[in-house]
């Protein structure tokens, strides 16, 4: 017996010290910026937002050449809903959901999950860290009352997430649209371009083409600044300054740098939130998670590691991972350092 209350007086004190290291080093995971502190490869800042036709952009402009990389979908409030075997999603949803207000509802096929999220559609968007607080506050309500009622299984939140990309810039700059019955009448076009293209380098050529056939009347025109494998235009900088002088000089469409993006993407997000954390973590049922429930699950491992338990609640498995151990009790830990510190 002393052996174990040894071994369990080492554990407890060693989870206890994890457990508010962790929290005190933590921020509020529904405050966080809405800019979402990502790292992007080589530890590169961010800047630039690019909001256009309903998409956000963060790219990383210097320092990297004609490499560009940079995040876009990028989406607020996003919450994994796993019903219990046996629940419909749709009906869980309509019973549950309904007077929440998401821009995307989504429901698996097997009618096992409830994907929402919120969508940062502009530089102006008014959503920021409070309302992703208040919708913390309003799923946290919600899974309280799918909890009691046994229809949930599993509810992460994750307040921000996005997803980043590797461009790799040509050195030519895209005007488009022109529209005509031949290109010949853009002719006018075309020299002008050049004659500013000549004031900035010699290895610049304007030219015309054709977009989607000779028999379409749509035309664009490329700015090549690159020949024999020489240009001055060797950093983004250089090429975006140029690319901003043609749009605000001349009435195009659109004017673009030239770029290809492979197809893989990465994905990057804000730490996941389990709403479900305070009905987990309550393992003696008092109410409240505490450390109590920390001790609790200990003390079911250390007399278990002694041989003197052969068997130890499923519950008590509070992250899931098929055992239960230390890892169960500072998880426990860390959820009730947070919510002490008004963190959760």
């Amino acid at each position: 017996m002393k052996k174990t209350s040894k071994i369990l007086s080492f554990i407890i004190g060693s989870a206890i010290a994890i457990g508010t290291m962790g929290s005190l080093s933590a921020n509020a995971f529904y405050m966080e910026r809405s800019d979402i502190p990502l790292t992007p490869p080589d530890g590169e800042e961010l800047y630039e937002l690019d909001c256009e036709n309903g998409e956000v952009s963060y790219r990383i402009t210097s320092g990297k050449g004609l490499s560009v990389y940079g995040f876009d979908f990028f989406t607020y409030n996003n919450i994994d809903i796993t019903v219990k075997d046996g629940d419909s999603a749709s009906a869980v949803a309509a019973k549950y959901l309904s007077d929440l207000k998401f821009d995307e509802r989504l429901l698996s096929r097997d009618g096992s999950h409830i994907y929402l999220y919120d969508k940062h559609v502009s530089g102006d968007d008014p959503r920021t860290h409070e309302s992703v607080e208040d919708k913390y506050k309003q799923l946290s309500e919600i899974c309280a009352k799918m909890y009691e009622d046994g229809v949930v299984e599993e509810a992460i939140l994750v307040p921000m997430k996005s997803s980043y990309y590797t461009e790799e810039l040509y050195p030519h700059i895209l005007c488009k649209y022109l529209y005509g019955p031949n290109k010949e009448m853009f002719q006018d076009k075309v020299d002008e371009l050049q004659a500013l293209v000549d004031q900035y380098t010699e290895y610049g050529e304007v030219s015309i083409h054709n977009y989607g056939g000779p028999k379409n009347e749509i035309y664009y025109i490329i700015v090549d600044l690159e020949k024999d494998n020489k240009t001055d235009f060797d950093t983004y900088d250089k090429l975006a300054a140029l690319r901003d002088e043609i749009a605000e000089r001349y009435d195009y469409g659109k004017v673009m740098i030239d770029y290809m993006r492979p197809e893989t993407m990465q994905d990057a997000a804000s730490p996941e939130i389990n709403l479900l954390d305070p009905y987990i973590c309550d393992i003696d049922a008092s109410g409240k998670a505490d450390i109590a429930d920390a001790t609790t699950i200990l003390s079911a491992y250390a007399e278990n590691a002694a041989g003197m338990r052969t068997a130890v609640d499923d519950k008590m498995d509070v992250n899931s991972d098929g055992n239960v151990n230390v890892e169960d009790a500072t998880y426990v830990l860390n959820y009730y350092s947070q919510a002490a510190a008004g963190l959760r």
